[in-house]
C-alpha cells in the first residue's frame, strides 16, 4: 500500500506542477497582449490628437508638434535611412506633411527637415 500512496502523491504533484506552468504561461501571454493593446491605444490616441490638431489648424500658417519621446529624425520615410538628428522628448517641430507610408515629415527648430513616425508626436496648441 505505501508504494501506491507514493505513486499517487507523485502523480498529483506532477499534475499540480503542470497546472502551475500552464497558469504562468497564460498570465504571461495576457500580460503581453494587454501591453500590445495599451500601446496601440496610445498610438491611436496620439495620432487622432495630431490629426485633430492639423484639421483645427488648417487655416493657420504653421502646425507645431511636440516630440513624445526621444526619437531619431530620419533622412527618408524609413527606419533604414540615415539619421539627420536626434530629437528629444519635449522638442517642438513644425508639421510639413504625411507620407503614404504613414511617416510624418517635420522641420526642427534649427531648420533640419526629416521624417519620424507619428506615434512620437503630439499636437502643440498653435498660437
Amino acid at each position: 500500500m505505501p508504494a501506491l500512496e507514493t505513486t499517487i502523491i507523485v502523480i498529483v504533484s506532477v499534475a499540480v506542477g503542470v497546472l502551475i506552468i500552464i497558469l504562468i504561461r497564460e498570465v504571461i501571454c495576457w500580460y503581453f497582449k494587454l501591453n500590445t493593446i495599451v500601446d496601440l491605444l496610445i498610438e491611436q490616441n496620439l495620432l487622432l490628437k495630431k490629426i485633430a490638431g492639423v484639421d483645427q489648424a488648417e487655416n493657420k500658417e504653421h502646425v507645431f508638434l511636440t516630440i513624445y519621446k526621444d526619437v531619431p529624425l530620419k533622412a527618408g520615410a524609413s527606419s533604414d535611412t540615415e539619421t539627420v538628428a536626434e530629437m528629444k522628448e519635449g522638442d517642438v517641430v513644425e508639421y510639413i506633411s504625411e507620407t503614404k507610408d504613414k511617416w510624418t515629415r517635420v522641420k526642427t527648430s534649427d531648420g533640419r527637415i526629416g521624417y519620424c513616425l507619428p506615434k512620437y508626436l503630439v499636437v502643440e496648441n498653435p498660437s
